[in-house]
């Protein structure tokens, strides 16, 4: 047994054995005996018990708790002593006048480390100039120069920064510039950086000095901007993150567990929280183990957020890497519970079946329908808007009964009956296909007819009973030729992809008469037929470019190609314009024109003749070029009445057609209908067929 004592070394505190505490207790006195005669003296025995603290502590372990006497031995004999310095003294005396033996001393490695001492942002220069026994200010210099260089400093100094350590113990200083840890060593250094700083306080203020004074003084003002802007980007940086995480939470938490979180307005009761459409279609136990879950996956990041952003404001530091792990470890679990879990309610709807009933509408007595839907608020047409097809659902009150209910499709299509009919398609889903028909034999869809008004509810209804089968409902209305359609306003987010031989879009179909034709819907209202001709080419090839006359660029073309319509100004004249529908086929004769197919819409048939009469467009041609203008236009007090102009071009057989690269624009419907893209027919020449155009060699149109 041993008695032991409690010292403190460089703010160190280690239990010592009492004859090892003697032993060092000398040998430090020997050192404040030895330099204590010298200014800098005090520095170098700090330094020394730095030192020897680094030493001490890979000493004490879990097994060894206090120091022996056989560990002060062998730091000693590590770093010498004062006998030991005065020898190499001695040594070194002996060796100016004689010449140095080959091997007669070793140099450790050196290794990188950042110079903070004599650093001006993080020693990142200094400690280079250090590795390579050079100035500094070389390499400040060089870091300077890489800001005009692209700032490459701004991305490589950032990065060095962080990836080399900082020099702070007295052994590490000694590393970076290749020196051994010794008594003696440590001494030089410290005798070196007081001679240096002696030296440069008595060095006259020359030219040199001034320049490297001047870089010095740069690079220091530059570390302190950096230092400051690094600062507050970083408390911005963890401002954001605690606000981002705070908004979040709030997020989930209301779109989980709170009725009308996110929908605002009357139809507001109509909504429910992801916790009770959970419970609509799963079981509420699974709901609550998968809501749960949820909740789980996503909150633990945000708390992350929320720790790191923490971190970036109060800069603490914290022994959090098992707590971390472990939140991790829960986390991967949850997901992979999570996704367990939805995989097996997923299996429940793979199956989807569908019943069909026709029923016969009596024929409208002036042979229009009038297709109709209720009204609804702003809130359930945007409802409506968005979830056409998603197949979700929303509680409604229908004759005092809760119900769910989802949104209606309306589709128009061409019948070979004599009598209008009405097709109605309900859909489900179940875990087989006979359940699933089962559950779409319980969808409620309400209609009426009087006379030629035809109403549509805009929403289905299943009775809230039984779990949510992802219920779909379709209304074909089936028209026989020659029958008119008037579609209401309140028809627009019903109906689903209705074919027209106009090609308008859904939302601009409402408000408009249609006819059905052997050939399906089209609009009705004026048309007229104008032909233009062209001169004949000698060498029977035609090249097709495009007029710059409006300055319209490609883009601007593509973007009123579908809507066909735009403001433009010519010679100071304000004009309304539309994109031409282009098109190339084959003439009736040997001679080559041009048909204008203008049509417009109206509140009668007048109006619409008026509208369509309005329209104007020019082309112009030189011997084999013909330039089509991309445009047509109508006067600015013609408001926008669904005018369009399509331009066919019809070349008779054997003629070849040559397709500029500025006809692209308007080859992408052309293409279209020939199944191929627009650019299979740009700077390339194609031959009219009787079956068409049949591409052939490019030739040199020059």
């Amino acid at each position: 047994m041993k008695k032991t004592v409690i010292i403190n070394i460089s703010g160190i505190v280690f239990h010592i054995d009492e004859d090892a505490y003697e032993k060092l207790q000398r040998y430090l006195d020997s050192l404040g005996h030895y330099f204590g005669k010298t200014d800098e003296g005090m520095e170098i025995v700090t330094d020394i018990e730095s030192r020897i603290a680094e030493l001490l502590q890979p000493k004490v372990t879990e097994n060894k708790q206090s120091v022996a006497i056989e560990d002060i031995d062998e730091i000693l004999a590590i770093l010498g002593t004062p006998e030991d310095i005065a020898a190499s003294d001695s040594a070194n005396y002996e060796e100016t006048s004689s010449p140095r033996t080959e091997g007669a001393s070793t140099r450790s490695s050196r290794r990188l480390y950042r110079d903070v001492e004599n650093s001006a942002i993080g020693g990142v220069c200094s400690g280079f100039a250090a590795y390579f026994d050079v100035d500094p200010i070389f390499f400040r210099i060089l870091f300077i120069a890489l800001i005009f260089a692209g700032g490459i400093s701004f991305i490589l100094y950032p990065i060095l920064w962080i990836a080399v350590p900082a020099a702070r113990t007295s052994g590490q200083k000694l590393e970076m510039r290749g020196k051994d840890i010794t008594l003696s060593n440590i001494e030089k250094t410290v005798r070196e950086e007081f001679s240096h700083i002696k030296k440069n306080m008595d060095k006259p203020d020359s030219f040199w000095s001034r320049i490297m004074g001047f870089f010095n003084e740069l690079f220091m003002f530059m570390g302190t901007l950096l230092r400051g802007i690094f600062g507050l980007l970083r408390y911005l940086l963890g401002m954001i993150l605690i606000l981002m995480a705070i908004s979040f939470i709030i997020g989930i938490i209301g779109a989980l567990y709170f009725k009308n979180f996110s929908i605002h307005g009357n139809f507001n009761e109509h909504f429910t929280s992801v916790q009770d459409f959970l419970y609509n279609i799963v079981s509420p136990i699974n709901a609550d183990t998968l809501i749960f879950l949820l909740f789980v996956v996503l909150i633990l990041p945000i708390i992350g957020m929320i720790y790191s952003g923490l971190k970036l404001l109060i800069r603490f530091k914290a022994n959090d890497r098992w707590v971390v792990l472990t939140l991790a470890i829960f986390w991967i679990a949850s997901v992979i519970a999570f996704t367990v879990l939805i995989f097996n309610e997923v299996k429940n709807f793979n199956s989807e079946n569908s019943t069909k009933e026709i029923i016969n509408l009596a024929s409208p007595s002036k042979g229009v329908f009038y297709l109709n839907a209720p009204a609804v608020d702003e809130d359930a047409e945007d409802f409506i808007s968005h979830f056409n097809e998603s197949r979700l659902f929303i509680p409604l009150k229908y004759s005092n009964k809760e119900e769910f209910a989802g949104i209606t499709q309306i589709d128009i299509e061409k019948t070979t009956s004599l009598t209008p009919e009405l097709q109605i398609i309900r859909e489900a889903r179940g875990d087989s296909r006979s359940e699933a028909l089962e559950s779409a034999k319980k969808i409620k869809v309400n209609y009426s007819q009087k006379d030629t008004l035809l109403t549509i509810d805009p929403f289905f209804r299943v009775s809230n009973d039984e779990r949510w089968k992802f219920y779909n409902t379709k209304i074909i209305i089936r028209l026989p030729v020659g029958v008119k359609i008037f579609l209401n306003e309140n028809t627009r987010r019903l109906l689903h992809n209705v074919k027209n031989r106009d090609d308008y879009w859904d939302d601009n179909m409402v408000n408009k008469t249609w006819i059905m034709t052997e050939n399906g819907l089209e609009l009705v209202g004026s048309s007229d037929i104008e032909i233009r001709t062209v001169q004949p080419c000698g060498n029977r090839v035609l090249n097709l470019q495009i007029r710059d006359r409006y300055s319209i660029s490609q883009n601007k073309l593509y973007e009123h190609n579908d809507d066909h319509y735009g403001p433009l100004k010519i010679d100071g004249e304000k004009i309304n314009y539309g994109t031409i529908k282009f098109d190339v086929r084959k003439s009736d004769s040997d001679k080559i024109y041009v048909e204008l197919i203008k049509s417009a819409a109206g509140n009668n048939s007048n109006q619409a003749n008026a509208y369509s009469r309005a329209i104007e467009y020019t082309f112009d041609q030189n011997d084999s070029v013909l330039w089509l203008d991309p445009i047509f236009r109508f006067p600015e007090n013609n408001r926008w009445n669904d005018q369009k102009l399509k331009v066919i071009l019809r070349v008779p057989i054997r003629y070849h057609i040559y397709f500029s690269k500025e006809m692209e624009p308007l080859l992408r419907d052309f293409a279209d209908d020939r199944n191929r893209w627009a650019g299979d027919f740009i700077n390339n020449t194609w031959e009219m067929a009787n079956e068409g155009l049949v591409k052939i060699e490019e030739q040199n149109m020059q």
